[in-house]
Order: structure tokens, then C-alpha cells, then sequence
């Protein structure tokens, strides 16, 4: 019950979305028909041209039927013709493929099975299949214009929903995931079980590329309406409109703007785009004829000469920073030398694959004659574009992942010859010795084996007890006391102590002799008188 509730709900939304669609172009269609005409149009004749517009935001073509007067008032031959223009406008496009990627990642958090898809799809189809009816009739048949609009609308949803579902692991993704592995186990049972990371690993490649190629599409058309605003404002002024005109051809000019927008990557990539059959914008060229009277057209880039090489080495250095980037994740450090190839090279593609997507939607009619066709050749866009970002990819992960120190490593060795004293070079250094770069290095050939842990067998050694403290030293003897050194007799003899010593009571034979003989006292020692 709860699949088949969501499921009506996915309808409701859809019809809401074709709802608001239709809405914001007949608005300006009324406006139209009551400021231009005066509400002097037939009005089942701007139903009609609404749903004429709608279809064609939805990739359906649209005819146009010129009556002579109306052929003559625009500078024709007064002659009735019809022409088809199937140029859609991708910016209404744009709504719905936005709304509709918005409700499938909401339903999916609802509903794990694919009623929201086929709820959707039907919902949306109703709502075509009226639209298809109010129309004047085109080219198609009617099953043709539902089909289509349906598909506008159904695969962003199926897209929303795949989206979550991958990101939050989903049941019945996982289950998915498990099948197309087991269609890989008998090839390589390793490669089957890294490939959802891998997967992923490459469209997150896919996505950084996508989204800084339609960056630089960005720039670039900014780059040229700055550059040729003048232009641009010198065609408003010729269409002579008033406010309300004006406010339309901008209107119109805002929706073929995404159309630019993908105009603007073809330049970038090489190969440019055409507006009319034989002519021709790119980097190297810039050759056109009449143009139609949209003011945007006035902001067509001019070439760039010798130097449009430098165009598309903007897209190579887009691969080589997102490529830079990636390969310091571990999934890239982990791979192989063949996913590490394989990678990049699918990342490439598919954004080979959603540029010639866009490319295809941003072509078609706009006019009679040389107008039959303006836009891009999707699949050659398409294909340099995944060449430029597969060099650029592999350029930048290979220089991330150079082993620095292994190529040291594998460089030739010089052993520099040393000169004996005398300045000869030794015979065994007359030839230098190269080691061969190209040849394995140490231990790129060893096997490994698994080690066993160590065990020990043997019981552990007895611990030696510990040597006595040896006994402490005796005390050295006291140091004798130093006998007084003898005296030279002569000097004791003329020493003034050994004199009061004599004279207190010394020897008395010295003592007698020294009486008899009275020793006479020195010149210098005698005292002094002062002369009178």
C-alpha cells in the first residue's frame, strides 16, 4: 500500500511540473497578447503557440507556417513557407530536468522500489499528451510528442533516486551491486570485489572533470559578453523595442542562454560550433554569414589565431588538476597498474559521453535555409573531449605517483676516481662503474614467507647471588712529625738569637772568652749623636 501511495504521489508531482512549466510561458505569452496586440489574436491561436513552445522546451520540434504578407514583412520573398525550429530552449528545459531530479531523490527516502519512476512517467505523460492535443500539429506523430517530453522528465527522476539510493546504501542497491559482481568473480575474483569502489572512485572523476569543464564554459561566456558588450547593446537599440519588447527578447535571450553556455565548451575543446549551415567558430577560425537579429548573437567570440592551441590545453590542465587531485586517494594508491589505466580512461568517456549529450541538445534549426542547422557536432565534441581529459587525467595522476626515491634509487651511480698524492688516478678507477637503471632492485625479487613467533624452550637462567661487601680499609697511620732541619753552624753562629741566647746564660767558656776578648761593636750599628 505504501509502494502504490507513493507512487500516486510521484504522479501528482509530475503533473505539477509539466503544470508550472506551461505557466511561466503562458504568462508571457498573455502579457504578449495584451501589450503588443491589444488581445486582437485569435485566442485558441496563443493557446496553441504556448503548447507549440512547451513541446519545444521539451525537445520537440516546432513549424512555423509564414503567409506571404508575413514572409514580406520580415524581408522575404512575398511567397508562404514553413520552416521548422527544433533548437530547444534549454533554460525551460532546465526546470524540468532540475524538478524532476528534486522529486526522485525526495521519493526515494519513501520508496525503495521503482513505483515512484513509473508514477512519475505516467503523471508526466498525461499532462503531455493533453499539451499535444492543444497544438497546431508538427512533424511528429502524437505518441512521439508525449514519448519524449516524458523521457525529459522520467530519467532526471530515475536519476535522483539511483543517486540516493548509491549514497545511503540502499537495499536493493546493494543487491544490484552484488549481481554485477558476481559476473566478474570468474575473471578476476580481486578486481570483483574493489569494483564498487572503483566505480565510484571513476565517477567522481567524471564529475570533477564535468563540472570544471562547464566552469570554463562559464567564464568564457562572461569573458565574451564583457568583452562584446557594445556590440550586444548596438543590435537592442536596431530591433527599435519597447519596454515591454525588450523585457521579452531578454526573456527569450535568458532561455537559449544554457545554449550558449554549451556553444561556449565546444570552443574551448577545438572543434567550435556553426550558426548556419558552412560556417564556422572556433579558437583558429571565425567565419560566419548573416546572422539572425538576437542581440546575443552580436557576442560571438572572435579567434585567437596561432595562440587557439592554448584552448584546448585549458581542457588538458582541467584532467591533469582533477587527475592531481584523485591520486593521492587510497583507492588509486592501492590499484594495479591496469586500474590505475582503466580509471581514468572510463572517467574520460563518460564525460566524453555527457558532453556529446549536451552537445545534441544544444543543436538544431532556427530558421529557413542556411539556419537549418546551428549548434555543435555532438560526437565529435564528444570525443576530444574524452581524449583531452583522459591525457590530462593520466598525466596527473602519474606525476602524483612517481616514487621519488625509487627513481633516485634506479639512476646510474658514479663512483668519482680519487687521485694518489702524486696526481695519477689508480688503474681500478680508470673506468667509472654504472650501475644498470633498468635492472630490479634489492629485494624485488625476494619471496616472502610467513615468520613463526619465537618461543623459548630452554628454562631461564639462574640469577647469581650477590658478592659480599668487601671490609671497609684501615685508617692510614698518623703522618710523623717532620724533624726540624739542621742549621748551617756558621750561620747559627753569626744569628742574633744564638747571641741573647749566649748572653742570658749560654756556654761559659764562650761566655769567658767573650770577657776576656770584648768583641767591638760594627760602624753600623753604632749609635748616632747629633753634632752640636
Amino acid at each position: 500500500m505504501r509502494a502504490v501511495l507513493t507512487a500516486v504521489i510521484a504522479a501528482i508531482e509530475a503533473v505539477a511540473v509539466a503544470v508550472a512549466g506551461f505557466a511561466v510561458i503562458a504568462v508571457a505569452a498573455v502579457l504578449l497578447w495584451w501589450l503588443t496586440f491589444e488581445l486582437g489574436a485569435d485566442p485558441l491561436g496563443l493557446v496553441a503557440t504556448v503548447a507549440d513552445v512547451w513541446q519545444l522546451a521539451h525537445l520537440v520540434p516546432m513549424t512555423i507556417d509564414l503567409s506571404a504578407v508575413a514572409a514580406l514583412s520580415v524581408g522575404l520573398p512575398a511567397e508562404a513557407f514553413s520552416f521548422t525550429i527544433s533548437l530547444a530552449p534549454l533554460g525551460l528545459t532546465f526546470i524540468t530536468v532540475v524538478l524532476g531530479a528534486r522529486s526522485g531523490w525526495r521519493l526515494a527516502e519513501r520508496s525503495h522500489t521503482a513505483g515512484p519512476i513509473v508514477g512519475g512517467a505516467v503523471g508526466f505523460a498525461v499532462a503531455a499528451g493533453v499539451v499535444a492535443t492543444l497544438t497546431d500539429g508538427g512533424t511528429w506523430p502524437t505518441w512521439l510528442m508525449v514519448l519524449v517530453p516524458t523521457l525529459v522528465y522520467a530519467v532526471p527522476l530515475a536519476v535522483g533516486m539511483v543517486a540516493r539510493a548509491a549514497l545511503e546504501g540502499h537495499e536493493w542497491w546493494a543487491l544490484a551491486v552484488r549481481s554485477v559482481q558476481r559476473v566478474f568473480e570468474p575473471l578476476s575474483g580481486p578486481a570483483a570485489a574493489a569494483l564498487p569502489e572503483r566505480a565510484a572512485e571513476g565517477l567522481r572523476l567524471a564529475l570533477a572533470s564535468l563540472a570544471m569543464l562547464v566552469g570554463l564554459g562559464a567564464v568564457g561566456v562572461a569573458a565574451v559578453l564583457l568583452t562584446k558588450y557594445a556590440d550586444v547593446i548596438a543590435l537592442s537599440q536596431s530591433l527599435q523595442l519597447d519596454l515591454f519588447g525588450s523585457i521579452m527578447v531578454f526573456v527569450l535571450q535568458l532561455a537559449l542562454l544554457p545554449v550558449m553556455w554549451v556553444w561556449a565548451i565546444a570552443w574551448f575543446v577545438g572543434p567550435g560550433f556553426a550558426v548556419g549551415v558552412g560556417s564556422s567558430v572556433s579558437p583558429f577560425d571565425t567565419l560566419v554569414w548573416p546572422l539572425p537579429s538576437l542581440p546575443i548573437l552580436g557576442a560571438l567570440p572572435n579567434d585567437w589565431g596561432w595562440a587557439g592551441a592554448l584552448a584546448p590545453v585549458l581542457v588538458i590542465m582541467i584532467g591533469v588538476i582533477v587527475g592531481a587531485v584523485a591520486a593521492g586517494q587510497p583507492v588509486l594508491r592501492r590499484a594495479t597498474v591496469g586500474a590505475t589505466l582503466t580509471i581514468p580512461i572510463a572517467a574520460a568517456a563518460a564525460v566524453g559521453l555527457a558532453v556529446a549529450l549536451l552537445g545534441w541538445l544544444a543543436s538544431g534549426a532556427i530558421g529557413p535555409g542556411r539556419l537549418a542547422f546551428a549548434g555543435v557536432h555532438a560526437w565529435v565534441i564528444g570525443g576530444c573531449v574524452a581524449i583531452e581529459i583522459a591525457v590530462g587525467l593520466l598525466i596527473g595522476i602519474g606525476a602524483r605517483q612517481v616514487d621519488v626515491a625509487r627513481l633516485k634509487s634506479s639512476l646510474p651511480s658514479v663512483a668519482l676516481p680519487r687521485r694518489n698524492p702524486s696526481g695519477a688516478v689508480p688503474a681500478e678507477h680508470t673506468e667509472m662503474r654504472v650501475t644498470d637503471a633498468l635492472g630490479p632492485l634489492p629485494g624485488d625479487d625476494a619471496e616472502t614467507q610467513p615468520i613463526e613467533p619465537l618461543r623459548f624452550t630452554h628454562p631461564p637462567e639462574p640469577v647469581p647471588e650477590p658478592a659480599p661487601a668487601p671490609a671497609p680499609a684501615p685508617a692510614p697511620a698518623p703522618e710523623p712529625e717532620p724533624e726540624p732541619a739542621s742549621v748551617d753552624p756558621l750561620l747559627d753562629a753569626f744569628s742574633w738569637e744564638n747571641q741573647g741566647a749566649q748572653d742570658a746564660g749560654g756556654d761559659p767558656a764562650r761566655s769567658d772568652r767573650s770577657s776576656a776578648h770584648p768583641r767591638s761593636t760594627p760602624w753600623w750599628r753604632k749609635p748616632r749623636h747629633d753634632q752640636e
